[in-house]
């Protein structure tokens, strides 16, 4: 990621109990307005699941159709174009509330019966459930009317006589309910399979009844005193309603596929990014991993067992569970890496909001700041409510109920409703803030854009994602209309997470969504319903209480000490260990010669490249003045500490400080001599380094030189390369305390070049494992042209030679001291 721009700030900690006061004036802002746009108000003492089961089972019944064996799906359904419908035909433009009063069946229940099935496959729907095992199929309004019934192909409804005005009339009345004596009848042809339509319709407008009744009705082959009921339907409109506007089902199921690759390709780049840097808490991300695919599993499978399982074997409901397990786990991977992924940035942007979750995650909720953030989400939550009902009010737009499966009610019919709406809105609100806001948020602040920039950025992503993946109401506006509202919710949304933290936009948006479902389970007055609703309120309650308590009587987070998480601490532990490495690397080369002396007759230079960051080689020369200040002697010297790194260069580094302490005044062999007594006492048994030390008189270039077990030097003349012979002892320093190192003396003339190196010039070695050995060595100097070249240049010419035969890869510390004997 580039450079941050970003000057974060730290979280506000104080308005809980003042934005839990304002959230309460948007709570009643909705439910002021809530007649006259909320798709259930008006509802009273609705049908439950089992009650509506009941209905449809007695209707059958009725019906002569066989119900003891049946297994029974039951869904709720929706019709807001039918409500939409109605407004246009009813004098008044009704309300919603109005409608339901009048029990007209703008929801109510989806039954489906049908026989078990036994052989694994895939159930799309409701819908490919009936096709493939269905019985029959019974509509009921909220009150219990029946608003359609439909046999499937393994039933028949068998009713004696003729398919007359009579006898459907009195069909309607007994079986369905309706009493169309004042309806006028019409009989269609038959079409081609034998099939007839019987219809009743109203001659007025009103709330009086259904507009139309239509009967579809076929005959046996054998039998004409007798037919078949196929299909019972009752419309309460003139004319057919409109449908709403919205995604087709191709560009709904493209656009949100499209968004889930979007957002995973992002999660996952960036965690794995963060991951492979070391920024990760694995104990976190492996609770919210497993977390989250317990709820969702949860979730899962207590909708499914109120539903679907009751049309399977007990084998074929095992093998589902362990997908809907496999799925689960995906979910809770998302939710791990987006995690991992946000805390990271979190802490690299130094958030003010990360001692916060670090005391969520110690359940430390006795804290002001935590409280704080509680209340302040609880405030968000009433400006949710408040914008939601102040936009559908202005826009004339009904809420209807929605989950995030894009289904009517799911969690209505589960197996226990408030303890799925509880799970479902933990997990939208936690993998949707932290994924879809928190990470993007943290993301912008990576790049250079301003302040303003980042927020409206992370606002529009977070509208996108509100209107094409996790919607938390639906409605029959436009498309345009619902993304205008999902853009205004996300401003305070991203304003919570920016200058609150992200307990506030979690819970806020929890408070909303579970807020909104809890709208589908008031309608219903029974016990179980009851009990349902009152844990769901109680979920609702107990972060508000706990918020509270920690505001009033909770320490301030500065009371404790702050949490290091492991991998930050190894971090810490690796930039000082590179800063104090990066000072041993400075004050090694510091004590190497800043430049090349100028001398007559002589061309010096020199270079230490170590194989790691720091090495064991030193090298230094340095001119020694007679009496009169004139310029007499070169001192020359050059160390190879056996071992390499830190430890290598810390011994490179005192026994530089040995030689420089007496170099100017004693001998080569007394030097040597001196300082190894010295050696053997302060390092390691282990330990030991290898030296020359030389003098080269400027008056007649003699070269006294003294050996400590070093590579002998190099001497080319007249394009001859030789070794020159050392003398005895050539024991390393460090190695025996008592060795007299002596002297030896060799005339250098115009046109010399003198090389002194370590061995890691010899012991350079190729990626295929060859090794530059002495003699090849040898002869490449001889071949290189150095009778025009400066000390400087050779020095380049063999560095970039060595380098390049090891591939930059230098098998030990490499040191070269280059001098040239000129005119």
């Amino acid at each position: 990621m580039p450079q941050r721009a970003f000057n974060p700030a730290r979280i506000i900690d104080r308005p809980g109990l003042q934005f839990s006061y304002l959230g309460v004036i948007g709570i009643v802002v909705f439910l002021l307005l809530r007649s006259s746009f909320d798709f259930y108000m008006g509802i009273s003492e609705a049908l439950n699941k089992q009650e509506a089961a009941e209905t449809a089972l007695t209707t059958a019944a009725r019906l002569g159709l066989q119900t003891d064996t049946v297994s029974v799906l039951a869904l709720r359904f929706h019709e807001p174009a039918l409500f939409r419908q109605l407004q246009h035909e009813l004098p008044g433009t009704p309300s919603p509330q109005q409608v339901n009063r009048s029990d007209l069946p703008i929801s109510g229940w989806d039954i489906g019966a049908g026989r078990k099935i036994e052989e694994p496959g895939l159930i799309a729907g409701p819908d490919n459930l009936f096709s493939q095992s269905g019985l029959f199929r019974i509509r009921l309004s909220n009150q219990g009317n029946i608003i359609s019934f439909e046999t499937g192909n393994d039933a028949q409804v068998v009713i004696g006589g003729r398919p007359d005005a009579p006898g459907l009339i009195s069909l309607a009345d007994s079986v369905f309910g309706y009493n169309l004596s004042n309806y006028l009848f019409t009989e269609e042809e038959k079409d081609r399979e034998g099939r007839q339509r019987f219809t009743f319709e109203r001659g007025f407008a009103g709330l009086g009844g259904p507009h139309k009744v239509t009967f579809n009705v076929s005959f046996p082959a054998d039998n004409t005193e007798h037919f078949l009921l196929k299909q019972f339907s009752a419309s309460f409109t003139a004319e057919k309603p409109v449908p709403l506007p919205g995604f087709g089902q191709f560009w709904q199921s493209t656009s949100i596929m499209l968004s889930v690759v979007f957002f995973a390709l992002l999660i996952l780049a960036t965690s794995v990014r963060q991951i492979f840097r070391g920024r990760m808490e694995w104990k976190r991300s492996l609770f919210i991993f497993g977390s989250v695919t317990f709820a969702q599993y949860l979730w899962q499978v207590l909708y499914l067992t109120g539903t679907f399982y009751a049309f399977f074997d007990v084998s074929i409901i095992a093998i589902d569970q362990l997908s809907q397990l496999i799925s689960a786990s995906l979910y809770g991977l998302y939710a791990a890496f987006a995690y991992v992924a946000w805390e990271s940035l979190a802490r690299e942007l130094k958030s003010g909001q990360i001692p916060v979750i670090d005391a969520v995650w110690r359940f430390d909720f006795m804290k002001h700041e935590v409280g704080a953030g509680i209340l302040t989400g609880y405030g968000f939550a009433g400006f949710y409510f408040a914008i939601l009902a102040l936009s559908l009010y202005s826009f004339n737009l009904l809420l209807l109920p929605q989950d995030s499966l894009l289904e009517a009610s799911r969690e209505v019919v589960s197996s226990a409703p408030g303890l799925s709406i509880f799970l479902n809105s933990w997990l939208v609100s936690m993998i949707f803030v932290i994924a879809h806001v928190g990470l993007c948020y943290n993301i912008i602040c990576f790049t250079t854009l301003g302040e303003n920039l980042r927020m409206l950025l992370s606002m529009l992503i977070a509208a996108l994602s509100i209107f094409v993946l996790l919607p938390p109401f639906s409605s029959d506006g436009s498309l345009l209309q619902t993304f205008i509202i999902c853009l205004i919710l996300s401003i305070p949304l991203v304003l919570a997470y920016r200058y609150f933290g992200i307990v506030s936009a979690i819970i806020s948006w929890f408070v909303f969504f579970a807020g909104l479902r809890l709208l589908s389970l008031i309608i219903f007055d029974d016990i179980f319903y009851t009990w349902q609703t009152l844990f769901l309120i109680g979920v609702l309650i107990a972060p508000f209480a706990l918020g509270l308590v920690s505001v009033l009587y909770g320490n301030k987070l500065s009371t404790v000490s702050s949490y290091v998480p492991a991998y930050e601490e190894t971090i810490q532990k690796r930039l000082r260990s590179e800063k104090e490495l990066a000072i041993a690397k400075e004050s090694q080369f510091n004590l190497l010669p800043a430049k090349a002396p100028e001398l007559p007759r002589l061309d010096v230079f020199g270079f230490f490249s170590p194989s790691y960051e720091v090495g064991g080689d030193f090298y230094d020369y340095q001119v020694l003045s007679d009496a009169s200040g004139k310029p007499e002697k070169l001192a020359l010297s050059i160390v190879d500490v056996s071992g390499k790194g830190m430890q290598a260069a810390f011994n490179a580094i005192f026994t530089s400080g040995l030689l420089l302490s007496r170099i100017s005044t004693d001998s080569p062999a007394e030097v040597l001599t001196q300082i190894n007594p010295t050696l053997c006492k302060k390092t390691d048994p282990h330990t030991f380094i290898t030296c020359q030390v030389g003098y080269i008189n400027l008056n007649d270039l003699t070269l006294e030189l003294s050996n400590a077990g070093h590579c002998p030097p190099m001497l080319k003349r007249n394009g001859k390369c030789e070794y020159l012979s050392l003398p005895a002892p050539r024991f390393p320093l460090g190695f025996i305390p008592k060795v007299q190192y002596t002297n030896t003396q060799t005339r250098l003339e115009e046109g010399d070049l003198l090389l002194f190196y370590s061995d890691g010039l010899p012991e350079a070695q190729s990626p295929t494992g060859d090794r530059m050995d002495f003699e090849r060595l040898r002869l490449y100097i001889e071949t290189l042209d150095t009778g025009t070249k400066k000390s400087a240049a050779i020095c380049e010419e063999i560095k970039r030679f060595i380098l390049t035969f090891s591939n930059y890869e230098l098998a030990d510390d490499t040191t070269l001291i280059c001098i040239k004997i000129t005119a």
